[in-house]
């Protein structure tokens, strides 16, 4: 079987006022969070089914920090056999990391990190070997360094304990780091936008050492995802690819009907299916001269290999348009968070020059599919009737 987008659709009654540049995503189960930050606020998206269940039901609140953000994290967690939500958001003015429960209407900080470092630049959480650990890039004098903490929360809630895990200095400055887990393999990417490449680490017991480079000149971007429990990352630029880490090896998977060059943003999308899915919105930008537009691609994976999905309707207050230009706008969709509750999926896109936030639902499918080697053929027959 094999998972298809049949329509990508602008929701009519979903247009939220917001300066937000930036979205990030937690589902869990009956609910997902899609928390934002602009200047000095953090707005949060509360997501369920509507009372039919054919739609999203969701509510908002916004938080003034008096201060700027420069990234956010989202973690679910259990606490006394219940399931809990915290944000974590690093600022830079007083560098500082803090940690907030979710609550109905509000966030609730409870552990606040002062930092002695000039800047905190980003924020990533995952766990290694069963323990939460919290990795973060911070810049002073002159240097960019990615360290890596563990932490655990204690007493119900209400204390934190954190421990130096590892540190290294990077050659400059990343704008995302991802992290991947295959076993007991541990392993962290970075971009090196200067350099054309994403530097690789494993994690050993002596700490972070490089492993592999992936090149692929003005790389800016990297995200991590996982598929029917196999580890994949996708990486932006002139050379953009999807990676697949096995065992002992990092090996490049081919996108059928796509060459993915020029990517220059991706957004995975977790669909719950019976193989835990993901759908993979990937955009480059065209110059035009004159201008600039943007392209969006939808990419699935069928058990066999990758395959992009050009021909999918999108609807945007009336007009069909194919080609989903209609996700791009004039200013692409960089920034954006995804809404998933069960098999529902929609997609929150900043228009930050309007000042505002557009809900797309996703609709999906799940068709059978011919044998790949069927598939295969079919595909060479075609190829050759064109070059004929």
């Amino acid at each position: 079987s094999e998972l298809v987008v049949t329509k990508v659709k602008a929701e009519e009654n979903f247009i939220f006022d917001s300066k937000v540049k930036q979205w990030k995503s937690l589902s869990t189960g009956p609910v997902c969070y899609t928390v934002g930050y602009s200047d000095s606020n953090i707005t949060v998206l509360v997501s369920t089914l509507n009372v039919t269940a054919n739609g999203f039901s969701i509510s908002n609140f916004s938080i003034d920090l008096q201060r700027t953000p420069t990234d956010i994290e989202l973690l679910s967690i259990r606490i006394n056999s219940t399931t809990e939500t915290i944000v974590i958001v690093s600022f830079s003015e007083s560098p500082q990391i803090v940690w907030y429960w979710m609550k109905k209407d509000e966030l609730k900080a409870f552990w606040s990190w002062k930092l002695e470092s000039k800047a905190v630049t980003l924020l990533k959480v995952f766990k290694i070997r069963g323990q939460y650990t919290i990795s973060f890039v911070s810049e002073d004098n002159n240097e960019t360094a990615l360290s890596l903490y563990g932490f655990a929360i204690k007493e119900n809630g209400r204390k934190l304990d954190r421990w130096f895990v590892h540190s290294i200095i990077l050659d400059e400055p990343t704008s995302s780091i991802a992290f991947n887990n295959i076993g007991n393999t541990y392993l962290i990417s970075v971009p090196q936008t200067r350099s054309n490449f994403v530097q690789v680490y494993k994690l050993l017991e002596s700490g972070l050492h490089p492993y592999r480079r992936i090149q692929s000149n003005n790389v800016k971007s990297v995200t991590s995802f996982e598929i029917i429990f196999r580890s994949f990352i996708a990486v932006d630029g002139q050379s953009a690819g999807i990676f697949e880490f096995l065992e002992r090896d990092l090996v490049r998977r081919n996108v059928t009907n796509s060459n993915l060059h020029g990517i220059r943003y991706w957004l995975p999308v977790p669909v719950d299916t019976l193989r835990d899915e993901v759908i993979l919105f990937a955009e480059r930008e065209v110059d035009h001269g004159t201008h600039k537009a943007f392209g969006v691609e939808i990419i699935t994976y069928n058990g066999v290999r990758f395959e992009e999905h050009e021909d999918v309707p999108c609807h945007h207050f009336g007009e069909k348009t194919n080609w989903l230009e209609c996700l791009s706008a004039t200013e692409g969709m960089l920034g954006s968070g995804y809404v998933a509750v069960g098999d529902l999926i929609g997609l929150i896109v900043p228009r930050i020059q309007e000042e505002k936030a557009l809900l797309f639902t996703v609709n999906i499918a799940i068709r059978a599919i011919d044998n790949p080697k069927k598939k295969d053929m079919d595909y060479y027959r075609k190829l050759r009737g064109e070059l004929e």
